[in-house]
């Protein structure tokens, strides 16, 4: 997504949502072009949780990977979240 977690929105007519995209209003469904390609083609997708903004919405990466390459994603993510030192927990928990 080009964007952090988003509130939900579950006003009617569902073509009436609106999403804040870098500071800009745009269509809900707008966000199916950043999301849809993966599971239209099949592909592996492992997302990986990197932080938290001022806010305390969470931010992650989405790693695709090509056609029957599960463990690809899922080795790629492990590394990666060894990186930035774990998941993130809010506070409490």
């Amino acid at each position: 997504m080009p964007c952090p977690a988003i509130p939900h929105d579950h006003s009617e007519p569902q073509s009436s949502r609106g999403v804040q995209v870098g500071g800009e209003q745009r269509s809900y469904w707008s966000l199916l072009t950043w999301m849809a390609p993966a599971g239209a083609c099949y592909l592996p997708a492992t997302v990986v949780p990197v932080g938290l903004l001022a806010n305390g919405l969470p931010v992650g990466i989405q790693i695709v990977g090509p056609y029957l390459e599960d463990r690809t994603t899922l080795d790629i993510a492990k590394h990666l979240l060894a990186m930035v030192g774990g998941c993130p927990r809010p506070p409490g928990f």
